[in-house]
């Protein structure tokens, strides 16, 4: 399935009241993205990949840079890791 708009970009959107999946080819190239909305309604994307692989978690990823993470980071010791 491919569904277009009048400038040629095209998208497949998965989506819930809460929640969205989106696979799409815009004018900067394909991408991913998935988000969330908040309880007021607002549209929140998660995370963002574009064509080149590069990952913007809370925004779209800065260009250049493989992993940009926006708001506040904080590192933890004490993560479980199963292995199978």
């Amino acid at each position: 399935m491919i569904i277009t708009n009048p400038t040629g970009d095209s998208a497949i959107k998965l989506a819930s009241q809460n929640s969205h999946i989106t696979f799409g080819n815009g004018t900067t190239g394909d991408f991913l993205t998935i988000g969330s909305r908040d309880s007021a309604g607002s549209a929140t994307e998660m995370l963002y990949m574009d064509n080149n692989g590069n990952v913007g978690i809370g925004g779209t990823p800065a260009a250049g840079r493989k992993l940009h993470v926006y708001g506040t980071l904080s590192a933890g010791y004490d993560i479980p890791i199963r292995r199978w």
